[in-house]
């Protein structure tokens, strides 16, 4: 029966923890995101959902490449790595689990698009929030003593390539987290808590005006 009343008391204690979660992920941070008439835009940023995870996306500099776009992830070093084809369902699981509720090291995960992904929302910002959003992406590397981005691995059938990432990956903080604030650092609105993809597609919203 003690047994009994304990699991209880845990289940409860973390289904009102979620729901928690779940309510300050649909509150927005700014409730009157009006558009400046100072800003200028000046460039089209992407916010990619999987319906898991997201992805920040910037015109890529070079156009000459063979890809349009650069895609910025952050997440679990462990999880975020491994290919779908190689985790069957109780490895996603265990992985998952793991990613969310043991603190981990983590990973910055670039990819590369010739298009635009299907499920994609886009919108345009000013300079100096375009500026603000690069400088936060980069920051989010760990660099090595000659201050280069510290190479884990390429992953050539997706695209991928994978950095070692700044800060520790938790279930407050996850990969849809560190996306809110990079958007925050762009002055766009966002959930109070950012950790559900669906939610910072909520409110995703160009604060610029176009030129004349």
């Amino acid at each position: 029966m003690k047994k009994r009343k304990i699991a209880a008391f845990c289940l409860g204690g973390f289904c009102g923890l979620f729901f928690l979660m779940l309510f300050f992920s649909i509150i927005p941070r700014k409730w009157h995101n009006k558009s400046s008439d100072e800003e200028i835009c000046y460039a089209k940023i992407c916010v990619a959902d999987n319906g898991f995870h997201s992805d920040i996306l910037l015109p890529a500099d070079d156009r000459t490449l063979d890809y349009k776009y650069l895609g910025y992830g952050w997440g679990d070093r462990f999880f975020f790595m491994k290919n779908p084809e190689q985790t069957g369902l109780k490895d996603k699981a265990i992985g998952g689990f793991k990613a969310l509720f043991l603190p981990t090291a983590t990973v910055m995960r670039v990819s590369k698009y010739s298009r635009l992904p299907k499920k994609v929302t886009c919108i345009k910002i000013s300079e100096k929030d375009y500026l603000n959003l690069k400088k936060y992406i980069e920051s989010s590397f760990e660099l090595s003593e000659n201050g280069e981005r510290i190479f884990i691995k390429k992953d050539l059938h997706y695209r991928n390539t994978f950095y070692a990432g700044k800060g520790i990956y938790s279930a407050l903080r996850n990969c849809n987290s560190w996306t809110a604030e990079a958007l925050r650092k762009a002055d766009l609105n966002t959930p109070v808590w950012g950790g559900f993809s669906f939610s910072i597609m909520l409110y995703l919203k160009t604060n610029c005006r176009e030129r004349d």
